[in-house]
């Protein structure tokens, strides 16, 4: 069982077919945005067509909310892949207006 299963709906900010957003409770900047997808997944290359595509719009998403209180200077977008990366598949939208570099959290 992943950790992420375990996030209460109380943190989502989002949630679609396929994934759910949420702010990471140990942002490495403001804004620090997690896409997690709902079913556990080894990474991105596991992911099928219609969740790829989700994901690619929840980005634009994520964006969306985080410009509503805040006004970034740029983002870093990226991903943990494998198992050894983490416990499940997530994906990481960054503001990096404040930002700092470290490890996220959930």
């Amino acid at each position: 069982m992943s950790i992420f299963s375990t996030i209460s709906d109380k943190r989502k900010i989002y949630v679609g077919e396929h994934f759910f957003m949420i702010l990471d409770g140990y942002p490495v900047s403001p804004g620090h945005v997690l896409i997690i997808s709902k079913e556990e997944r080894v990474d991105y290359f596991s992911l099928n067509k219609g969740e790829k595509s989700e994901l690619n719009s929840l980005i634009g998403k994520a964006k969306e909310i985080i410009e509503k209180d805040r006004k970034p200077d740029g983002y870093n977008i990226g991903m943990n892949c494998g198992e050894k990366s983490v416990d499940d598949t997530k994906f990481i939208v960054k503001n990096l207006n404040g930002g700092g570099d470290g490890v996220c959290g959930t």
